[in-house]
């Protein structure tokens, strides 16, 4: 694999981690909450694309903004979380490169941001009931589809893939 596929091969290693003796079609739960990598992956995924790039609201009466913004009745009020994921001044200078470790604390393990830096599954009292949930599919379907990837399926062929994984990262 070529040096710009780092990521792929992070994920592979990942999922060879989990004992060698995985074929790539079944991961049971406690196999999927230790995927931090993939977990990180599928964040930064939706961080740069949002299933839902824009989120408007209308305003059905008067309102003021914790920021004291004046709300009035009828007006829309609009979010933009594509936009938000490729700002500077809340992800950093290198906000537009797909970087899954942001996601990783020292140790490794997930390490969300605050919800409103990051609202793909919304904020507050509103947030998605379904997030982990959400996760937990989303992390079996990489898991799947990567093992069963160009006639992948055992730890050594996910290790020597036959083909390159680069797109498939970063499409997900």
């Amino acid at each position: 694999m070529g040096k710009d596929c780092g990521n792929s091969r992070r994920i592979l290693n990942e999922l060879s981690s989990l004992g060698g003796k995985k074929t790539g079609k079944i991961f049971d739960f406690d196999d999927l909450k230790k995927l931090h990598y993939i977990h990180g992956a599928v964040s930064e995924s939706m961080r740069l694309f949002p299933p839902v790039p824009i989120d408007s609201t209308l305003a059905v009466k008067d309102d003021i903004l914790p920021d004291g913004t004046f709300i009035q009745k009828g007006w829309f009020a609009d979010y933009s979380a594509y936009a938000m994921g490729k700002n500077a001044n809340v992800w950093g200078e290198d906000c537009r490169k797909f970087k899954p470790e942001r996601w990783l604390g020292s140790d490794g393990l997930d390490q969300m941001p605050d919800q409103f830096q990051y609202p793909v599954f919304h904020c507050g009292p509103r947030i998605c009931l379904g997030k982990e949930m959400a996760y937990v599919h989303m992390k079996s379907i990489v898991a799947a589809v990567m093992g069963e990837f160009k006639g992948g399926g055992t730890a050594e062929k996910m290790m020597e893939p036959p083909s390159s994984l680069c797109l498939l990262v970063l499409t997900l």
